[in-house]
């Protein structure tokens, strides 16, 4: 609970307007979606992260240039997964 109250403290003194669920949001995006971008780089991980990432939806945008490069792979168990997490994020992603 410490942890989340100095985050909520940080950020809204920056954006005080930023509370609750506001903070969340930007815990998501400064916090665990770059944690699992990195998680991509692991076999064990892969697909987990690859599904959170889905799951997060827009708000994990910053994960669509590496999404595609997995994608592009020749990896077959991989392109499902990643093209569902692609469209869950952005559904014109084919467009980057």
């Amino acid at each position: 609970m410490g942890a989340v109250s100095n985050v909520e403290r940080h950020w809204s003194r920056r954006w005080p307007i930023l509370t609750g669920a506001g903070v969340a949001v930007v815990c998501l995006v400064v916090v665990v979606v770059p944690y699992l971008i990195k998680a991509l780089d692991h076999r064990d991980v892969r697909i987990k992260a690859i599904q959170s990432l889905g799951e997060l939806g827009p708000e994990a945008n910053s994960a669509v240039p590496d999404l595609i490069n997995l994608w592009k792979e020749n990896d077959i168990s991989l392109k499902g997964y990643t093209e569902m997490a692609l469209n869950q994020i952005d559904q014109n992603w084919k467009q980057r």
